[in-house]
């Protein structure tokens, strides 16, 4: 027996799971997910690794999917959220003189007989005080009900819902924008250097066949690296980099630290991520002439650590340690804190397998090379890695980010509220009351502000009760699902 397979059916079930809110709220935490464990990978990872998991099958597919259905909740949720503006208490006098809903029967509020007041009257007063606290007032004859005061706040809080979609888009559009067009770039300088935008200027760039005239379009100069430290411990409680760059005809000045980046353009970001020392060396010759000098960026950081460089005179290589606060402890050099206070460098000097020189040297000491040359380090600077960040998408990240957390604010401090009061028989006011958040409370705090302002006790009867007509207290103003 063949099946049969209802294609109308079906697509309705396809189009309503892929427009549903719960696949929107898992794909949104799946893309905020994804969106964490990158930043993570990036300061762990090379490059091309991040660029690789960035740009993998199923980050593409989860991008695709969000955008699919955040498009179709959008396209679900507009003629929904334009009804739900409608002024509440026409719609809602159209619904009841159609017989959509009816007001309870129930003797609710008592007033006549208690405030010596006529129940008009009352309404009145009652909807001079709605009036002053923000609602929208409306008087109305409703067949079969008498008089109805209608009252409703929050009257646009549904467009919230539209705004937090379509800031949904900014996001993806900065996801997408971040994947096909950004750059990251690492640059060493030095104290007193000066970066001018140049490929070659970089230590590593990624990826390379995007490098093009915006991301080159900046220069700096370091005008100064200072680290913090907690005592001595290896633990930065600041680390900042002074930089001047050209603007306007004039040099300026910023400031950046670990955690604050200098925004150089729209999507463009430099911030310092390491530091290391600097040493000026100088060989000299017999006549005590300097025939080579120059800043060396060694990796001698944290104190203790070797690295070493080589000069242009034969094939010496020079090892070295640097202690920034040196102490000699039993001939041993050691140092006191990390701050660069009073250095002193370990050095080993060796051409090939064979030793020149081996001790240890202070600023401005020389220690000799053979042959009446001699080697001194009489100047020392920090440098430091500056990460250059080139995103166009993270405009719009943030964009989307701010917008939506401001409309969900907005959804949630000013959503819908609606009241309705009718004059009954025997002078009684019948209450009813609809909140998009909070009804319980939102119903407690209505009937103590009439208290207070009525003089009287009313009585309140539970909102889930049936009342004559099939309706409840809170069913005359229908809430939207937004």
């Amino acid at each position: 027996m063949p099946v049969r397979i209802d294609i109308k059916s079906t697509s309705s079930s396809v189009y309503d799971f892929l427009a549903s809110k719960t696949l929107n709220i898992f794909l949104s935490l799946a893309t905020a997910v994804y969106g964490i464990l990158l930043v993570i990978w990036a300061a762990a990872s090379p490059p091309d690794i991040v660029y690789r998991i960035g740009t993998s099958l199923p980050f593409k597919l989860v991008f695709v999917f969000f955008s699919v259905n955040n498009l179709l909740c959008l396209i679900r949720q507009f003629p929904l959220s334009l009804k739900a503006c409608q002024r509440e208490e026409a719609a809602s006098i159209e619904k009841t003189e159609k017989g959509r809903h009816s007001i309870s029967k129930e003797q609710l509020i008592s007033v006549s007989d208690q405030s010596g007041l006529d129940a008009k009257e009352v309404m009145l007063k009652i909807a001079s005080f709605l009036r002053r606290s923000g609602y929208r007032v409306g008087i109305g004859e409703v067949q079969g009900s008498g008089e109805t005061l209608f009252a409703s706040r929050g009257r646009y809080a549904s467009l919230a819902t539209l705004v937090f979609h379509i800031s949904l888009f900014a996001v993806a559009g900065g996801i997408l924008l971040g994947a096909l067009y950004s750059t990251r770039g690492s640059i060493v300088m030095a104290e007193g250097e000066r970066f001018t935008g140049k490929q070659s200027e970089y230590t590593t760039f990624y990826p390379k066949d995007r490098y093009n005239k915006r991301v080159s379009a900046f220069s700096f100069k370091v005008d100064d690296v200072q680290p913090r430290f907690w005592g001595r411990r290896l633990l930065f409680t600041d680390l900042y980099a002074d930089l001047s760059y050209p603007r306007a005809g004039a040099d300026k000045t910023v400031r950046v630290r670990l955690n604050s980046p200098w925004l150089v353009k729209a999507g463009t970001y430099v911030s310092i991520v390491n530091i290391g020392y600097a040493p000026r060396y100088e060989i000299r010759d017999s006549r005590n002439q300097v025939i080579e000098d120059g800043f060396v960026k060694l990796v001698t950081f944290p104190p203790g650590t070797a690295d070493s460089f080589k000069t242009s005179l034969g094939d010496l290589k020079v090892a070295m340690k640097v202690y920034p606060d040196h102490r000699v402890d039993e001939k041993v050099l050691t140092t006191a804190s990390m701050n660069l206070k009073d250095p002193a460098y370990d050095v080993v000097v060796s051409s090939g397998k064979k030793k020149v020189f081996s001790g240890h040297l202070l600023p401005g000491e020389s220690g000799p090379l053979g042959q009446g040359f001699s080697l001194s380090f009489p100047d020392i600077r920090y440098w430091g890695e500056f990460r250059v960040i080139n995103n166009l998408g993270l405009p719009w990240l943030w964009a989307g980010f701010l917008i939506a957390s401001i409309v969900v604010a907005w959804r949630l401090l000013f959503y819908r509220r609606g009241i309705s009061i009718a004059l009954g028989k025997k002078g009684r006011l019948l209450v009813k009351s609809k909140f998009d958040y909070f009804q319980d409370l939102n119903e407690v705090l209505l009937s103590l502000k009439l208290e207070k302002l009525l003089g009287i006790e009313l009585e309140r009867k539970s909102k889930d009760e049936p009342v004559a007509g099939g309706s409840t207290r809170s069913d005359l103003f229908p809430g939207s699902d937004t």
